[in-house]
């Protein structure tokens, strides 16, 4: 057991180090293809990811590292029929607070972008990724409720790589070949969150079904 863990943590701090280190060298090709415009485009990207990251809180809300305390403490008693059920039933609720959240912010872009027509595509295209995220990061909370932080970190780090190929390949084509607007690959930027989500959900679903016996 005490093996184990220190293999989850050494997976979960090089999953870490490995998703910031991605994150701050995207910066500098995407920073630059906005040319003149850098400043807006970064302005409304940061603005986007300010008003996301509340209603992600929300969304979450530590229900996953709960739910892994919760499984880790009915697996020390061999109660894991116990844990399944918790598992089955947080993840129902918590798809269904994400899809309300999803809804609210999609609902009252217009209403909190304060008549900058721009930022209510913004919203709403970060809007679809709360319907995911919820999801995915309680699996990452059931694995490590058993003490397998690989899956978490491997999910961790296919979600941050898709997501910064998607907004290089987008802004890229969108700014550079297409030469539309800055707005339009602010939005790709920000539609990548739901990109990542995706590709890190499907990885942690793929691990559960094929290790569900187990």
């Amino acid at each position: 057991m005490k093996e184990k863990m220190l293999r989850g943590s050494a997976w979960m701090t090089a999953g870490s180090i490995i998703s910031r280190i991605l994150g701050a060298l995207y910066i500098i090709p995407w920073y630059s293809w906005f040319g003149s415009d850098k400043l807006q485009a970064n302005a409304l990207y940061t603005k986007g990811y300010t008003v996301y990251s509340i209603f992600l809180m929300i969304a979450i809300s530590g229900i996953p590292s709960a739910v892994a305390k919760q499984v880790a403490h009915y697996n020390s008693k061999n109660e894991y029929g116990v844990s399944k059920r918790l598992f089955k039933t947080s993840l129902v609720a918590l798809f269904i607070l994400g899809a309300v959240c999803t809804l609210v912010f999609w609902l009252i872009a217009p209403w909190i972008s304060q008549g900058d027509p721009r930022m209510v595509s913004i919203y709403r295209s970060l809007a679809l990724a709360l319907l995911i995220i919820p999801s995915m990061s309680l699996l990452r909370g059931y694995f490590q409720g058993f003490q397998d932080m690989a899956p978490s970190a491997l999910s961790q780090l296919i979600e941050q790589f898709l997501r910064i190929i998607y907004i290089l390949l987008a802004t890229y084509i969108t700014i550079k070949v297409m030469g539309l607007p800055f707005e339009a690959g602010v939005w790709q930027s920000t539609f990548a969150a739901f990109i990542g989500a995706v590709g890190g959900t499907l990885l942690l679903v793929g691990y559960y079904l094929k290790h569900k016996k187990d």
